[in-house]
């Protein structure tokens, strides 16, 4: 590490370099490295000073101050080691890349911020990142539709591995058929989440078990395979509601197709209803910062 000794440098950006390391190289940071670093971005991993804790250093024990972390590529002929039960083909594909070891981000023990980038080599389970009880944010593929062609695919969860993340206020993941499981797994998260974007995936359930989140603020659900009617929602269900979006299996979500003229006046009054409450409570919701 040529640049460990300089006394000022508080922010490095080797972003779009050929560097490669792996987690383990920081962890093994000398206590006298990187003295004033808050900021480092490298080709496979940010790592972020987010609160102001005077001190703060990226070296050793420093380690666990540091708040947001996101993980990305190593570059071509890279990958991180494959999880449990992955995909065969791509672990054919990738037998040759050179591997490194993911789990040792558990280091991090007090990350408020976890974002899996839509490039991110992962292949299978991994539950080591779901096991943060300060974590607040968790963010995957966040991406737009044309970027939907490069997302990480291949990494697998059910929802009830969330239960490792009991602080959790945000969940965004997007383009990923290997996240399965229930909504109603997100049960364990009621008194905590926030905000909630699962889209193009295999999870099920029926959105009215998240009814009763007293803090949820924004719900999208589209391209799922949730279920439920719009009309179910009465006045005292989901009372912190700002954005809702609902998949076309859910009755009256988006692209639902009427089955009869009948039903028109029961979904307008619903409709019409949460409109009262919020009158762009039916906008798109934004996945970006």
């Amino acid at each position: 590490m040529d640049l460990t000794d300089f006394p000022l440098l508080e922010e490095l950006d080797l972003s779009g370099t050929s560097v490669t390391g792996d987690f383990r190289d920081i962890i093994r940071a000398r206590e006298h490295d990187f003295p004033a670093l808050e900021k480092l971005v490298l080709p496979w991993c940010r790592i972020e000073r987010v609160s102001d804790v005077p001190g703060v250093r990226i070296a050793s024990a420093a380690l666990r101050n540091f708040e947001h972390l996101t993980i990305s590529s190593h570059g071509h002929g890279h990958k991180y080691s494959d999880g449990e039960d992955p995909d065969e083909e791509e672990a054919a594909r990738t037998a040759n890349y050179i591997t490194h070891d993911i789990n040792s981000i558990s280091n991090f023990t007090n990350l408020r911020s976890l974002e899996i980038e839509i490039d991110a080599p992962l292949n299978g389970r991994y539950p080591v990142l779901f096991n943060f009880p300060l974590l607040h944010t968790l963010r995957i593929n966040d991406c737009d539709l044309a970027e939907r062609v490069l997302c990480c695919r291949n990494l697998k969860f059910d929802l009830d591995v969330l239960a490792g993340l009991p602080s959790l206020k945000e969940f965004v993941v997007y383009w990923d058929e290997n996240v399965t499981g229930d909504l109603r797994s997100l049960r364990v998260l009621k008194d905590t989440l926030e905000k909630v974007q699962i889209s193009r995936t295999n999870v099920r359930g029926n959105f009215m078990d998240l009814a009763d989140f007293p803090h949820l603020k924004e719900l999208d659900l589209r391209g799922t395979n949730v279920t439920g009617d719009i009309r179910d929602i009465k006045c005292h269900d989901f009372p912190a509601l700002e954005r809702l979006n609902l998949t076309e299996s859910v009755h009256g979500g988006q692209r639902y197709e009427v089955q009869s003229i009948a039903e028109v006046p029961s979904f307008m009054h619903a409709i019409h209803l949460l409109l009262q409450r919020n009158p762009s409570m039916f906008s798109l919701v934004h996945t970006h910062r």
